[in-house]
């Protein structure tokens, strides 16, 4: 005797209340192996795609570490800056809506970023730390995004000799941590689109009519959040409408 299999919980609430999800369906999946995206990056030098990684190395900053990021303009990585980005001072009135964690950063931080493809990268890592640290910004945190496998113990021991040295903290982001991030975070087609990969591996979605719904929505409540017009001091609507904000978002199951 066949016994009819229980919904689980999420199916059964779609099932009572489909105006709470999204209606939009995926076409095309994104196609692109980890290995073959382990290789595409391993090869950035052998491809000439250095501005394609640091403009990657870049928006993934933006996505997983803190979006107030400057580009830096110039003939070769860095420009005349010395760094190959850097934060700006954003006030907590503006980052207290950001969706991203607040993670001990603040007004007052000045962090800056140095991306780089060479194989050598230890050599790189110090020469850049110097430079950055010779300009007297005051920064009080430096990330190096490289393109090469870095073991635990040797981010660990460059870093504690930078911290040694020059006062100042020293992220090391390597290729396993790019890989990681972009699996686990789902930003195959940010990836796609700075390295300039085949337009075959990009997702399609087809949006519902009650997600585009949403997305109206959810654009005209942050527009209202974003409002230099608003009372910074004390302002109620300002919570229900972040509120609100992320209930249309978590309805719609996407990220704009």
């Amino acid at each position: 005797m066949n016994k009819q299999k229980s919904p689980t919980p999420s199916q059964f609430y779609r099932e009572i209340r489909p105006e709470f999800f999204s209606d939009s369906k995926i076409v095309a999946k994104v196609i692109l192996p980890r290995e073959q995206l382990d290789y595409e990056i391993s090869q950035i030098s052998t491809n000439q795609k250095h501005d394609s990684f640091e403009t990657l190395s870049r928006k993934l900053a933006e996505k997983l570490i803190s979006p107030n990021l400057i580009p830096q303009v110039g003939p070769t990585g860095g420009g005349d800056g010395k760094t190959d980005s850097e934060s700006y001072p954003v006030s907590n009135f503006i980052s207290n809506r950001w969706y991203i964690s607040n993670n001990k950063w603040n007004e007052n931080e000045n962090w800056a970023f140095a991306i780089s493809a060479k194989k050598d990268w230890k050599p790189k890592v110090k020469s850049d730390v110097k430079k950055i640290v010779e300009t007297n910004r005051g920064y009080t945190k430096i990330f190096f995004f490289s393109n090469q496998k870095i073991s635990s113990r040797n981010k660990t021991e460059v870093q504690d000799q930078i911290r040694k040295e020059y006062n100042v903290e020293l992220i090391i982001l390597d290729a396993e941590w790019i890989l990681e991030k972009v699996y686990s975070s789902q930003l195959l087609n940010v990836v796609i689109e700075s390295l300039n990969l085949s337009i075959t591996y990009l997702e399609e979605k087809i949006i519902g009519s009650k997600d585009s719904e949403r997305i109206k929505e959810l654009e005209e409540l942050e527009n209202q959040i974003n409002s230099p017009n608003r009372f910074f001091e004390i302002d109620f609507q300002l919570v229900e409408d972040c509120l609100e904000s992320v209930f249309t978002r978590a309805s719609a199951c996407f990220i704009i």
